[in-house]
């Protein structure tokens, strides 16, 4: 017959914070992990003094879709993939700025930007004002600028680069 041994052994304090530690330490990990993947900044509503100084700074200049992550398409704009933008020179007494839209695969469209007071600046597109909103921003460095557009319903961003 065989015998059984039974030896116990003792976990000293040492061990025992050690242990402690890192099971916090994972269950953090597992808690909080998919939270920085998964969340996206709100697209905040600008002032009207701000909304309209971000007009101003875009007129004239051109702006090319950052594809590093794909092209993607926001289905609010009937699932189109904007590869460019570019805007006029002088922002319209409406207060709207004009500008042309390169689409992949299709014909260029016309489109405009226009600041409203509850939404922000929104996107227009063929003159229907669209569930898309924009927003500009600028590296800490100033080197990079980025106009951002999400879709209301689908939360869906592409990302433009100043060209």
């Amino acid at each position: 017959m065989e015998e059984k041994s039974e030896e116990k052994t003792t976990v000293t304090t040492g061990q025992a914070i050690m242990l402690s530690s890192f099971f916090l330490v994972m269950l953090f990990i597992f808690a909080f992990g998919c939270y920085g993947c998964a969340y996206q900044s709100p697209l905040t509503v600008v002032g009207t003094e701000e909304g309209h100084a971000t007009l101003v700074r875009l007129a004239g200049t051109t702006w090319r879709l950052d594809t590093e992550a794909g092209e993607p398409d926001i289905p609010e704009l009937y699932g189109l993939v904007i590869t460019d933008l570019a805007f006029e020179e002088e922002v319209n007494d409406d207060g709207s700025l004009n500008m042309v839209m390169e689409v992949k695969g299709k014909l260029p469209v016309q489109g405009a930007l226009r600041y409203d007071e509850d939404l922000g600046i929104i996107l227009i597109y063929n003159t229907l004002e669209t569930l898309v909103r924009a927003s500009w921003s600028s590296s800490k460095d100033g080197k990079t600028e980025t106009i951002t557009f999400r879709g209301g319903d689908s939360n869906i961003q592409c990302y433009y680069l100043k060209i």
